[in-house]
């Protein structure tokens, strides 16, 4: 009897030292399975497990200080409004990067950015396209 509660108690911390040794890929797999792998809580943990980002960069330098000025309303700012349907392509304006993914498949390379202090994300897919007969990364 004495044997058998060491042989439990040696399991219970075995289990408890696997649990412990694997709780970031745990919570990795979890959060890729309940938020979504192009989400920012997946990036942000894989960066703080792993110190690098789990997709290659579509664009390199810090360019989220160059794009900041078109998030803020001005007073010289003109609004348009109009029925056409806008599209980039064959990319129609506002799609969700779920719809975008199932469309176009896979990103070659994937950026999030979370814009202070309004909390909108900003997220970047590339492809790769031919154009004129040379190849291209598509943002």
């Amino acid at each position: 009897m004495p044997t058998q509660i060491i042989y439990i108690a040696v399991i219970i911390l075995a289990v408890i030292l696997i649990i412990a040794v694997s709780w970031p890929r745990l919570k990795l797999f979890f959060t890729r399975i309940f938020r979504g792998k192009y989400s920012l809580a997946y990036v942000t943990l894989y960066k703080k497990y792993y110190m690098k980002n789990p997709y290659a960069h579509c664009i390199k330098d810090e360019f989220v200080f160059k794009i900041f000025s078109f998030f803020e309303k001005s007073k010289d700012t003109k609004q348009f409004k109009t029925n056409k349907t806008i599209q980039f392509g064959e990319t129609p304006f506002l799609v969700r990067y779920n719809d975008f993914i199932k469309s176009f498949g896979k990103p070659y390379c994937f950026n999030i950015y979370l814009m202070q202090p309004s909390d909108n994300k900003l997220k970047i897919l590339g492809h790769k396209e031919q154009m004129y007969n040379t190849e291209m990364k598509a943002l």
